[in-house]
């Protein structure tokens, strides 16, 4: 594993900094041994209850060379344009659509199982292609053959510990990496900006996305069957599948309430039952 991250700073320096060439090699030197180790944890909020596995990939050099990716992978955000930060960065955004139009409805969907439903060789040749199309766009000085590179090495190459067994990780995002946030959010983004976006721009009076959870505003434009044609066309993609709740004029996304009364978007608060509290609310 490290020699093929040594193979890449060699190929790549001329694209990056000399501290991120430092930073690359150093990680080969201080984790040169170090593999990710797997566990579960318990969702205790699903009914039944269910596994969340996780791997913990922090103290290995792969992992390094993941936060260098998600370093550069974070300033494409600006190009996406379904990119939530959070709530207070949608609610900036419901203040101001002003009135809706008649009918209007809201709806929202969740990605089964995300991380694990991406294919690997689809979202690189998704996400290459995104990049390369948006060669004129992209950030000053932004190393497009080396991230395409070491997305290909941390996707392909996640390999972990459980007691005396070892895994590689064939399908799916890579497992506790740290760009596997922002891959994810690319990778469906592309398929919002090429298909979805475009042929619902009458319908989509907003559509938003945090990673796996999506939230809209649904216009009734005539169109036959366009809403259950709207969710076929987003479960279009790969392996990837959405489970839409229906259109409506309340629903719950993230923490807060979003509901249309009036033909005005009025929100509140919303906590799941089981939330912890572990730091103390603002």
């Amino acid at each position: 594993m490290n020699y093929r991250m040594s193979l890449f700073a060699s190929k790549y320096q001329d694209q990056y900094s000399p501290a991120e060439h430092h930073f690359i090699l150093q990680s080969i030197r201080d984790y040169p041994d170090n593999i990710a180790r797997f566990r579960m944890s318990l969702k205790a909020h699903k009914n039944p209850w269910k596994m969340r596995p996780i791997v913990c990939c922090a103290g290995t050099a792969m992992n390094n060379l993941s936060r260098w990716l998600d370093y550069w992978l974070q300033k494409l955000k600006p190009l996406i344009p379904t990119y939530l930060r959070d709530s207070n960065h949608l609610l900036d955004q419901l203040k101001a659509l002003g009135t809706l139009p008649p009918g209007a409805k809201v709806f929202t969907a969740d990605a089964n199982s995300m991380y694990t439903n991406i294919d690997t060789d689809h979202a690189i040749e998704v996400i290459s292609a995104w990049l390369n199309n948006l060669k004129d766009d992209l950030p000053k000085d932004f190393p497009l053959s080396a991230v395409k590179a070491a997305m290909i090495l941390v996707m392909r190459n996640n390999l972990f510990e459980w007691g005396n067994m070892y895994f590689l990780q064939l399908l799916g995002t890579a497992m506790g990496t740290s760009a596997a946030c922002m891959w994810a959010t690319i990778y469906f983004a592309t398929h919002e900006i090429n298909t979805l976006i475009p042929r619902y721009t009458n319908n989509l009076l907003i559509f938003r996305r945090f990673i796996d959870d999506i939230f809209g505003i649904w216009i009734d434009d005539g169109t036959a069957n366009a809403w259950e044609q709207f969710q076929q066309d987003t479960n279009d993609f790969g392996i990837l599948t959405w489970e839409f709740e229906e259109l409506a004029t309340s629903v719950n996304f993230l923490d807060l309430t979003i509901s249309i009364k009036h033909n005005k978007i009025t929100t509140q608060k919303y906590q799941k039952q089981l939330n912890l509290y572990q730091y103390i609310m603002p």
